[in-house]
């Protein structure tokens, strides 16, 4: 009877120690898939952050290119004003070489 009573306190334990295993796998399963999910989460957060890096910078570069664009522009037109202001200062200045060979011959005569 003592023997009886053991042997089925065993079985009950084994049964309960099964399903405990079973449980634990289940829980072990469930952390094993959150902690992919998190890595999975993380990297797909650290790309998508460089993504976001990458597009700021491109973002800053394209600015920087108009500016400059814009900036050679401003720089082009006000080149091509000094030009423009040179070849009057230039034309005048051989008129005024001009009006003093007059003015020498004039004075010579």
């Amino acid at each position: 009877m003592e023997l009886e009573k053991t042997k089925h306190e065993s079985t009950e334990a084994n049964t309960e120690l099964e399903q405990l295993k079973s449980e634990l796998q289940k829980v072990t399963l469930q952390f094993e898939t959150s902690k992919q999910f998190c890595r999975t989460a993380s990297f797909h957060f650290f790309f998508r952050d460089l993504d976001f890096w990458a597009l700021l910078k491109r973002l800053i570069a394209e600015q920087w290119l108009e500016d400059t664009k814009a900036e050679l522009e401003t720089t082009k037109t006000e080149l091509e004003a000094t030009k423009t202001e040179l070849k009057t200062t230039k034309t005048e200045l051989e008129r005024a070489r001009i009006e003093m060979s007059k003015v020498r011959a004039n004075l010579e005569k």
